[in-house]
Formats: structure tokens, C-alpha cells, sequence
């Protein structure tokens, strides 16, 4: 899941919205209005906010989920790279 939480002020941070589908996330990307979540349960999970204004709370407009058996990414561009792991025989 994700929690959004606006910290303009630092003395007095509060929440002002959330995704929670249930599952764990490891990691997360932010990219413009994009959050890319690594969620252990499900994968890669790309959600698109409706702002990034921090005084509005955001909606979440887009989920998408992608299978990914490595749950290590970078997003760079528009593009998102896997790390891969080389094995040695």
C-alpha cells in the first residue's frame, strides 16, 4: 500500500490520502505524477495521482499491475529497467 502525506510543514505532517490494495510494498518510484510501487504480492503497481498540488488530496486514477519476479527497479525516462542478477555456473 501507500500512504501520501503532506509535509510542507515538517512540525506538523498529516495525511491526505492512500492506496492499499492489501499488499506489502518494498519499494516506490515517484515520477512526475507517477508511483511506481514494487509490492511483494503483486508485482510492479503503477498508479497516476490526480495532482501533486499538496494541499488537494490526490485520487488515484490508474492502476496498473505488471508481474515482475525481481523486485528491484529504476525508472529513468519513460523507461523501467530490471536489475538482473548474473549467475555464475
Amino acid at each position: 500500500g501507500l500512504e501520501i502525506v503532506n509535509i510542507s510543514d515538517p512540525t506538523d505532517p498529516y495525511k491526505i490520502g492512500g492506496f492499499d490494495d492489501g499488499g506489502h510494498t518494498r519499494n516506490l518510484f515517484v515520477k512526475n505524477n507517477l508511483v511506481f510501487l514494487i509490492d511483494i504480492d503483486e508485482g510492479l503497481e503503477i498508479l497516476e495521482l490526480s495532482t501533486r498540488n499538496p494541499n488537494i488530496q490526490p485520487e488515484i486514477i490508474i492502476v496498473v499491475v505488471v508481474s515482475c519476479s525481481i523486485p528491484i527497479i529504476v525508472v529513468g525516462g519513460y523507461f523501467i529497467y530490471r536489475r538482473v542478477r548474473k549467475r555464475t555456473v
